[in-house]
């Protein structure tokens, strides 16, 4: 796990978050309001002081039903990745733009930075990406051309 000091400055933010960060976030401020815990992996390279990033789910319920919906995701078990304790599921749909502002205000506070994720991890998300039918064409480019870290 990876310690960052308690007040944080954006060019520590910018030049140690990479591709395959797990970011733990505390109380994470969903759509609805409500507040949980949720599990990040950091999907670029910084770039206009952002970063795109995946939220996980461990709700797999909803994604295990039969849908007619077309959904782009993928699903973690345990074993392929010790950062996940839980079977966890990222959908494309949950992509987000994390602000280096945004994250310097927060970071050590509610934003842990506590591993990488693993090779397999990374490779399963980057071929959904690879194959995306809905996901913007700038964003799969940015991903896909952004270097992974070295562990």
């Amino acid at each position: 796990m990876i310690q960052f000091p308690e007040k944080i400055t954006e060019d520590l933010i910018r030049n140690h978050l990479s591709k395959g960060d797990v970011l733990f976030w505390e109380n994470y401020k969903f759509k609805n309001g409500s507040r949980k815990a949720s599990r990040f992996i950091i999907l670029t390279d910084c770039k206009n002081d952002s970063f795109l990033a995946i939220r996980g789910t461990t709700h797999t319920d909803f994604y295990e039903k039969v849908s007619s919906i077309y959904r782009e995701f993928i699903k973690i078990s345990v074993s392929e990745d010790p950062s996940f304790p839980k079977p966890t599921i990222f959908d494309l749909n949950s992509i987000y733009i994390l602000s280096v502002g945004k994250m310097k205000k927060i970071f050590g506070e509610q934003i842990k930075h506590p591993n990488k994720a693993s090779d397999k991890v990374l490779n399963k998300l980057e071929e959904m990406i690879r194959n995306s039918k809905t996901l913007r064409k700038d964003w799969i480019n940015w991903i896909l051309n952004s270097k992974k870290t070295k562990p």
